[in-house]
């Protein structure tokens, strides 16, 4: 089989993507990935604060709507 031979102007292309997503180096990609994740944690408590909000918020208006028989 032959091998597959990429052109200059695809492999530089290649490497800008690649840098773009991982960073130029190591410290760049720590970075981004410390970013992402706190990100993600911010993100996942509002959620989870969401969720439970709606979760019981109608269960005590309902208990304190009704009323006790």
């Amino acid at each position: 089989m032959a091998k597959l031979q990429l052109s200059d102007k695809d492999k530089s292309d290649l490497q800008e993507s690649y840098e773009n997503f991982f960073g130029r180096n190591s410290t760049d990609y720590s970075e981004k990935s410390k970013a992402l994740s706190r990100k993600v944690y911010i993100y996942g408590f509002i959620i989870a604060a969401l969720v439970l909000a709606l979760a019981f918020i109608p269960k005590f208006l309902v208990e304190n709507i009704t009323p006790i028989v």
